[in-house]
């Protein structure tokens, strides 16, 4: 697992992930039918083949998308061997890290909570996708002034994302999924999620949506970055915004869709936009800019971890 899956597994508090099998639970922010031939062991999350996820890939836009931006030789390959790290990797041409477009790692387990502000969601437990990993990159072109390399990054995107969350769902609908689970590495992250995610606890939601607010004047680089370097603070204490891990969900079971549509999410969702008041601080910004890995790199990396990974 890479460091970076373990380290926001451990910063998550208020769920539990069930992982199905074997007799694991992690401290986390939480009957197939239509098997199609071989063994389920040797299929990505007990369904799929290459040839159905390429199938996939295929009418969902991802890949005729890809080939009209010059990639003609798109090779898919899944990594079935661990049930807990389904893999789902996109190359183009060769099976190698230079040559690696998109990487997806999920796994299916049950999530439930005892969180005092989710009573609708006690005593239930979900049938999920979990996003451990999620990586959408274009290896052969560089960063430029107009888009800019952001926290984590280490190539473009490919922006296939609205096709990517597009073959997500029909995955989620054709396997009987109770909703996905992601918690965001980055802010800037979680900003691209939004349109298809909420926070399962009110108070991160509403604080992302107050971010959303304040910062609007800045370009994604600036406040992906400027809230990665700490130069975001918030009016109401007078502390610098520190970025958390936390469950964002993407609801399909109907107990879900209503607490996220509840009057108690809702308030609480606005009390925490209103006790939210976020500044840039753009001298300290355009202080650190200019060492913004190195700060990255520190800040992010805990002792005895000398990698970091790509998100």
């Amino acid at each position: 697992m890479p460091p970076l899956i373990e380290r926001v597994l451990r910063n998550l508090s208020w769920f539990e992930r069930l992982i199905t099998g074997p007799s694991i639970e992690f401290p986390v922010g939480e009957d197939m039918a239509g098997l199609e031939g071989g063994d389920p062991g040797h299929l990505f999350l007990g369904y799929y083949t290459e040839e159905l996820i390429t199938e996939g890939l295929e009418a969902h836009g991802i890949l005729p998308r890809l080939r009209d931006k010059g990639f003609d030789k798109l090779v898919v390959k899944l990594d079935t061997q661990d049930p807990e790290h389904q893999a789902l990797r996109l190359y183009q041409d060769q099976c190698d890290d230079q040559h690696l477009l998109g990487e997806a790692i999920y796994h299916e387990g049950q999530f439930r909570t005892r969180a005092p502000f989710a009573k609708l969601l006690h005593s239930y437990r979900f049938r999920m996708l979990f996003i451990q990993w999620m990586l959408l990159q274009n290896p052969f072109r560089d960063f430029t002034p107009d888009r800019p390399r952001l926290p984590g990054q280490h190539h473009p995107g490919l922006r296939v994302g609205h096709q990517a969350m597009s073959a997500l769902n029909a995955l989620v609908e054709r396997l009987k999924y109770d909703g996905i689970l992601v918690s965001p590495e980055f802010a800037h992250n979680a900003l691209m999620y939004l349109p298809y995610f909420k926070y399962v606890d009110p108070k991160s939601q509403g604080h992302v949506q107050a971010l959303q607010r304040d910062l609007a004047d800045l370009t994604l680089e600036q406040a992906a970055w400027g809230i990665a370097l700490g130069c975001v603070r918030n009016e109401t204490d007078d502390k610098v915004f520190v970025w958390f891990h936390d469950e964002m969900c993407l609801p399909r079971r109907r107990r879900l869709v209503v607490y996220f549509k509840s009057d108690a999410y809702t308030k609480r969702v606005q009390r925490a936009m209103e006790s939210a008041h976020f500044v840039f601080d753009r001298e300290t910004y355009d202080k650190l800019y200019p060492d913004r890995e190195t700060i990255l790199a520190r800040r992010t990396i805990p002792p005895g971890e000398d990698k970091e990974e790509d998100i």
